[in-house]
């Protein structure tokens, strides 16, 4: 099989960045010669010439060296390579426990998640306040098309994502273009964690959400709270993003950024995305749904009431199992829908976060939708 080829100066500039000092006069050899920092003897050296004859066989050597004083192996740093113009998000689940699985329901919420905590944060770049009536705003939309799945690793559950820190041409507040739409949105969500993870830890939940709200460039939101709240694991587990920027714009504060959120801080975030939701948006929603199961108990007067699971239809196009408590009339007509493929229902409540089935909380309406003639 073979490799994407990897040119010469993406080798030179990611040596750079990590502090790697080029010997300007071998280029007149037609050579990138660099030699490894803190004083150490390490040297590598890659042709200039792609089609020189040794190209090849020179570039791969300089990549096992690379890798073996990195550390890490020459896959992975091949890999990184071949992404020098992306920006990386990695999402980690790390178990406290000897786990190596994790629930599909809870993976398939992590693709969806993620998406609208990126859109979130990208709503924010283009607009900053503390809630988006929509975050599906066509640069998002952009952003989003331009992601890429990327290699996962072992021992833990991990989504790798890349984003050409190009993708998406938009400004923000005011024509802003100070840097990339991507960098800028990358840093929305890598902040935005670092904020609310210092607050919780500093027991400032209180004066974080009096900031926000004062502020008229809010860089978190309840939807990015909410996102985050989406994604939050079991009680053995925490998540964790780290970033890495795009070798051809990196940031002054190094290459890597890695924020972790343990499982007990998310109930502090659930109170930081109810303080700055709407009063409107806190009150129950409506919603169209199909009874995916009846789990009731039978009453003293024969009539079955409880718990059902419900399939609720979005507004965003997406759908989320949730669990409600039915009376024994509304678990009447639940049955009813039930028995009858596609049949659709009318509930009313408030959703609660977490993972699914979530819980549909304070229910004001069930009803069965008539079907069309």
């Amino acid at each position: 099989m073979n490799r994407p080829r990897i040119a010469p100066s993406v080798i030179r500039d990611y040596v750079r960045a990590h502090g790697w000092h080029e010997v300007a006069e071998a280029r007149g050899h037609g050579v990138f010669l660099l030699n490894a920092p803190n004083g150490s003897r390490r040297q590598i050296s890659v042709p200039i010439d792609e089609e020189a004859a040794d190209y090849q066989e020179s570039l791969e050597y300089a990549i096992e060296r690379l890798a073996k004083y990195e550390e890490r192996t020459v896959e992975g740093l091949r890999d990184r390579l071949l992404s020098a113009s992306d920006d990386l998000f990695r999402l980690r689940v790390a178990s406290a426990v000897d786990d190596s699985t994790i629930l599909f329901t809870y993976a398939t919420e992590v693709l969806g998640s993620t998406q609208r905590l990126l859109q979130a944060a990208a709503c924010t770049v283009l607009e900053p306040k503390i809630h988006h009536a929509r975050v599906d705003r066509g640069e998002a939309r952009q952003l989003v098309d331009a992601l890429r799945f990327r290699h996962t690793q072992f021992g833990s559950f991990v989504l790798n994502l890349s984003c050409p820190v190009n993708a998406v041409e938009a400004g923000g507040p005011n024509g802003d273009q100070r840097s990339p739409f991507v960098r800028r949105t990358m840093r929305v969500v890598l902040e935005g964690m670092q904020s609310l993870v210092m607050a919780v830890q500093t027991d400032t939940v209180d004066r974080l959400v009096a900031e926000l709200r004062a502020s008229n460039a809010p860089q978190i939101s309840d939807n990015f709270c909410d996102a985050l709240l989406r994604l939050r694991p079991d009680d053995r587990s925490s998540l964790e993003i780290q970033m890495e920027w795009a070798l051809i714009l990196p940031e002054p504060d190094g290459e890597r950024r890695t924020v972790r959120i343990p499982r007990d801080y998310f109930a502090h975030i659930q109170d930081v995305r109810d303080a700055l939701r709407p009063v409107d948006e806190v009150e129950t929603d409506s919603y169209v749904a199909t009874v995916e199961q009846l789990e009731g108990e039978m009453g003293v007067d024969g009539r079955r009431s409880g718990r059902v699971e419900l399939r609720l239809f979005l507004p965003e196009g997406e759908s989320v199992r949730a669990v409600t408590r039915l009376t024994a009339d509304q678990y009447e007509q639940a049955i009813s829908a039930h028995r009858v493929h596609g049949s659709l229902v009318r509930v009313a409540g408030r959703l609660l976060s977490g993972k699914q089935p979530r819980t549909l909380d304070d229910l004001a309406d069930f009803e069965v939708i008539p079907p069309r003639r």
